[in-house]
């Protein structure tokens, strides 16, 4: 240790003495007194006499010096030892690492924190931060009660290892009763308490476990700043963690405004509508859509509220982006390159999805997910390719033992299985409740080391903190890319925290709990077809605005005139699959009257002129005369066909360089090639 290699039995004797000085003179006793040297009278000023009277100092008979006594500059080094690094402030969790690091920097060796992570962490390479890892976490001081044989504990994890500081074992017994004593209080206490918390145990025992516990990172000292009195405890977020009140079950909550949507599976079908009139042309760096492009796909997005859409940064280009990842996971769109550049076109498989309802479109999102419930980690898994299909669409830095018989994706399911139907829960309170309560991870493994945690390029074993900190970030992810995402739920706002949630049927289908659902607008009355082909919305409906925006161009938003269905509209929904039957049928679901004679006469003739026909790529040879080009229908047998007297057509590009040569070799040479 480089500064507590102090006497803690000087240190303690000499507290009675600190107790009769204010907080002002013990400040010019640390920073003006050296425990070795002289010091000029002068630097103490008015507070030399108070310091002279408590026996801490010493003058020369002349007044020209002052010095400590032997027990004081031991204690004045214990003083400035534990004010170097204040752990005790009030600093938040979020920088437990940083500060446990910066403690072991200070005060240990290197060689003397890497002997702390033995059995506990591999490394790759070292890292302070990495290694106080080990030190924040209940489980470090779990270990050190449960020992068994004191000495082989203090051996593991001494450096050099003849240097023991808790032996014999009446040293180690004593931290022990000191450490439990600390686990059971939710403050540090002072130094000079101690003696009267552990009346039949005499100073030096006390002190001598007292400095084994510290050089082991058992105990923290620190010099509390209001009064600089020398306190000592465990590691504070370990002390929090044990004495924080036990999370209740949220209540229900009833908001004032709602939101349910599928905004994934209509993003996705917003983007394969628009690849499917024109493929997208693709940036070659990142494999995304132009901005332009992606602006026109915006218009035609389900609009969330706010309140949504900032919490969980689902702005525009992220949901597009999100969009394509899944298309391209499913398989329902592939990247083509040609001389133009890359572009992105649907798939077979996608030409099929886009022409499903809207539920059926969804079930086949849902169906495929369900069939992925493995945990991805980053032990085996460094691609993103398909990692949108998986139940979970991380990718986790945990390891799981193979022994360790935990369904991750079953148990997440039982969690929102157990919520009651229509009821509104506050997300914060509920994700807080859940990831004690049902966290698989504590029961199952937790401080067995049957979970392993990489940071960076460290590989650690999980605390029971860390666990919960895991868990509940995977019922988080699972509620934003699964059922909010996917419409598995009903959000709404809440004032003064983030939002409320409640599992609907699609959520229940998706978690096993139902055997189907219902997805699509259910009631007429939302919208107005006026003779004059606009759709007026007389209430706001962003999934209404969704489907009737797949045959009709977008004029607005909110309500009034947000549609016009058009020739060309038509057309486009045409192309990707929608007939007559389908839009007929949607306008009257929705619908507040009956459609327009002339609009419906309109759109049916419109659907009527659309055609598919098929495109392909041949050779066509042109002969001088006739018989020159019988002579090539003959050579060529069934792959040439004759389109005129004197033009024949070669089908498979694929075989122009063997049809030249059989032309070669029959006397007909090709003079020139297209």
């Amino acid at each position: 240790m480089h500064y507590f290699e102090i006497d803690w039995l000087h240190f303690m004797e000499t507290l009675p003495l600190w107790e009769k000085v204010d907080t002002e003179i013990r400040r010019i006793f640390i920073e003006k007194a050296e425990p070795v040297g002289l010091v000029d009278p002068s630097a103490f000023g008015l507070q030399l006499p108070p310091l002279l009277e408590v026996g801490l100092v010493a003058i020369s008979p002349k007044k020209e010096w002052i010095k400590l006594y032997k027990k004081a500059a031991a204690f004045h080094r214990g003083l400035a030892a534990i004010g170097m690094v204040h752990i005790y402030d009030g600093r938040k969790d979020e920088k437990v690492l940083e500060i446990m690091g910066e403690y072991l920097r200070r005060h240990f060796s290197q060689s003397e924190v890497v002997a702390f992570s033995c059995g506990q962490e591999r490394y790759i390479y070292f890292d302070y931060r990495r290694q106080a890892a080990t030190l924040s976490s209940g489980n470090w001081l779990k270990q050190f009660l449960e020992a068994e044989t004191p000495e082989e504990w203090e051996r593991r994890y001494a450096w050099p290892a003849n240097k023991l500081y808790l032996l014999p074992e009446h040293i180690f017994n004593t931290a022990r009763i000191i450490l439990r004593h600390l686990m059971s209080v939710p403050e540090p206490v002072s130094f000079r308490n101690l003696p009267s918390m552990f009346p039949d145990i005499n100073l030096s025992l006390i002190a001598a476990a007292i400095g084994g516990g510290i050089r082991y990172a058992i105990f923290f000292p620190d010099l509390r700043a209001r009064d600089l009195e020398p306190i000592i405890g465990i590691w504070p977020s370990i002390s929090r963690y044990l004495h924080r009140s036990r999370p209740q079950f949220p209540k229900g909550i009833k908001p004032k405004e709602t939101f349910e949507s599928s905004i994934l599976m209509e993003d996705m079908t917003t983007v394969m509508v628009a690849c499917s009139q024109e493929p997208f042309r693709m940036r070659l760096q990142d494999e995304t859509i132009y901005a332009r492009d992606q602006r026109d796909i915006a218009k035609n997005m389900v609009k969330i509220p706010k309140w949504l859409e900032i919490p969980f940064r689902l702005d525009e280009s992220l949901r597009i982006a999100l969009a394509v990842n899944y298309l391209k996971s499913l398989k329902l769109v592939k990247t083509e390159h040609n001389e133009s550049g890359m572009r992105m076109a649907p798939t077979d498989q996608g030409r099929e999805w886009i022409k499903k309802t809207g539920k059926e479109r969804l079930r086949f999102i849902i169906d495929t997910v369900k069939e992925h419930t493995e945990i991805l980690t980053s032990y085996g898994y460094y691609g993103i390719d398909e990692s949108a299909c998986y139940f979970l669409p991380v990718v986790w830095n945990i390891l799981i033992d193979e022994n360790m018989k935990v369904n991750v994706a079953q148990n997440i399911c039982d969690v929102f299985n157990a919520l009651k139907s229509g009821d509104f829960f506050d997300l914060d309170d509920f994700l807080n409740y859940e990831k004690t309560e049902t966290n698989p991870f504590l029961y199952e493994g937790g401080n067995s080391g049957a979970i392993e945690i990489r940071d960076g390029y460290s590989i650690m074993t999980a605390s029971n903190e860390m666990l919960e900190k895991v868990w509940r970030e995977m019922l988080s992810i699972f509620v934003i890319y699964r059922l909010i995402l996917l419409g598995g739920a009903s959000v709404g706002p809440l004032k003064k925290k983030f939002i409320c949630f409640s599992v609907n049927d699609i959520g229940r289908y998706l978690t096993g709990k139902a055997s189907d659902f219902e997805y699509g607008h259910k009631e007429n009355g939302e919208v107005v077809v006026q003779p004059n082909f606009d759709v007026v919305f007389l209430s706001p409906s962003p999934l209404v605005e969704t489907e009737i925006g797949r045959f009709a161009e977008r004029k607005g938003s909110g309500i009034g005139v947000l549609f016009r269905i058009t020739k060309k509209s038509i057309i486009q929904a045409a192309s990707v699959g929608w007939n007559y039957k389908q839009v007929d049928g949607k306008l009257r679901q929705i619908a507040k009257k009956d459609i327009p004679k002339n609009v419906d006469r309109e759109i049916r003739g419109w659907f009527q002129q659309c055609r598919r026909v098929a495109m392909r790529s041949s050779i066509i040879i042109q002969c001088p005369d006739k018989e020159t080009a019988s002579r090539v229908l003959s050579t060529g047998g069934r792959d040439v066909e004759m389109l005129t007297d004197t033009i024949v057509e070669f089908k498979d590009r694929a075989k122009g360089s063997a049809i030249v040569r059989k032309l070669h070799n029959a006397g007909i040479f090709i003079d020139k090639v297209e």
